[in-house]
C-alpha cells in the first residue's frame, strides 16, 4: 500500500458496496436503486396521497368557479378616459352622472397588451364601497357601442335561454 493513502482497489471495493444494487450485501451502510420501485411495491400511503391530490384539484377548480361568482357585487359603469394619470392610472368620466374616477387596468387587459389612450370609450368595474376608484375592464373600439355578448342577449328580444321562447 502507498504511504499517501489508501489503494486503488480499496477505493473500487469501498465505492461497490456503496452502491450495491442488490441491497444483500450486510456490510453496506447504504444502498440504493437506479430505478423506482414498480407501482404495485408502492406504500398504499403513497397510493391514498396521489388520490388526495386529484381530490385536491377537483376542490380548488370548484373554488375557483365560486370566486368568479362573487363577482356580481361590482358596478359596471361606462365612461371615457379623461386623462392619462402616471403610474398606469387613469381618470376616467362616467356616463350620466359626469362623476370623474381614477382607474387602473385590469389584470387580463395587462397581460393582453391592450393600450388605453386618452378619450377611450370604456367600461369600469367599482365596487360599492368605495365609489372614487376603480378598474378599468374593457375597452371599446372605435365604432363599438356595447360589447357583443350583450348586443346577443338584446337582440333575441322574445327569446329566453337557448333560444327558446319566454314562458
Amino acid at each position: 500500500m502507498h504511504p499517501a493513502g489508501p489503494s486503488l482497489q480499496s477505493f473500487q471495493v469501498q465505492r461497490h458496496r456503496r452502491c450495491s444494487l442488490s441491497g444483500d450485501d450486510p456490510s453496506s451502510s447504504r444502498s440504493f436503486s437506479l430505478h423506482p420501485p414498480p407501482l404495485w411495491r408502492l406504500p398504499s400511503s403513497v397510493a391514498h396521497t396521489t388520490a388526495l391530490g386529484a381530490k385536491v384539484r377537483r376542490q380548488k377548480q370548484q373554488k375557483t368557479t365560486e370566486k368568479k361568482k362573487d363577482r356580481d357585487d361590482r358596478l359596471e359603469i361606462d365612461g371615457s378616459v379623461a386623462e392619462c394619470l402616471p403610474g398606469g392610472q387613469f381618470l376616467v368620466e362616467l356616463d350620466g352622472t359626469g362623476q370623474k374616477v381614477v382607474c387602473t387596468i385590469a389584470g387580463k387587459m395587462r397581460i393582453n397588451r391592450i393600450k388605453i389612450l386618452l378619450g377611450d370609450r370604456v367600461t369600469v368595474e367599482m365596487t360599492p364601497y368605495d365609489l372614487t376608484k376603480g378598474r378599468i375592464s374593457f375597452r371599446y373600439r372605435k365604432g363599438q357601442i356595447k360589447r357583443e355578448a350583450e348586443e346577443g342577449e338584446e337582440e333575441g328580444g322574445e327569446e329566453g335561454e337557448a333560444g327558446r321562447p319566454n314562458e
